[in-house]
């Protein structure tokens, strides 16, 4: 046989249960949101590697394109005083 609660106890019992639903709502919601904001930081220091990898190569190539040139002028000024 079920017994049944006492009238006076049953608002306090269901609260506490909405309390007890309420708490472990929330603290699955923290979580949730602390892995959404790991998954966002991971994501923003690959975009900040990725960003810092272009302007090395773009740094590097600026580096080549500047000792190209400058071997260049040094042949193109040989050659100028050859010709005189």
């Amino acid at each position: 046989m079920i017994r049944k609660r006492p009238q006076s106890l049953a608002p306090l019992i269901d609260m506490f249960f909405v309390l007890v639903f309420f708490v472990q709502w929330k603290t699955h919601e923290r979580h949730l949101m602390e892995e959404e904001n790991e998954r966002i930081l991971e994501f923003a220091k690959i975009q900040q590697q990725r960003e810092e990898d272009r302007m090395e190569k773009k740094k590097q190539q600026e580096e080549s394109m500047a000792a190209v040139q400058q071997e260049v002028r040094a042949i193109t000024t040989n050659l100028e005083r050859e010709v005189q």
